[in-house]
């Protein structure tokens, strides 16, 4: 997100455990409408509060990979930009 200039905020949620759950509530709550979610277990997601609730764009996990994760981060700053998304491989 930093290397596509897009602004965030990290929130602790206790009330879910789903990261996609955490990703939607994200979204909703954020004037960009995009959300990525993080759970303790190391899912994550993004979504787009227009999305169904139970649809993620991309979900992956933290044992990735850094080169993964960094591929997750940037599509949610193309996400915001309207941009089209980096292949993750």
């Amino acid at each position: 997100l930093e290397e596509q200039g897009v602004p965030c905020r990290a929130i602790c949620c206790n009330e879910h455990d789903c990261a996609l759950a955490l990703s939607k509530l994200a979204a909703k709550s954020s004037t960009l409408r995009v959300g990525l979610g993080l759970n303790a277990t190391g899912d994550i997601a993004l979504t787009h509060a227009q999305l169904p609730e139970d649809r993620a764009l991309i979900r992956g996990h933290i044992r990735a990979g850094a080169a993964r994760l960094r591929v997750l981060g940037a599509n949610a700053g193309q996400l915001v930009k309207v941009l089209p998304f980096s292949e993750i491989k």
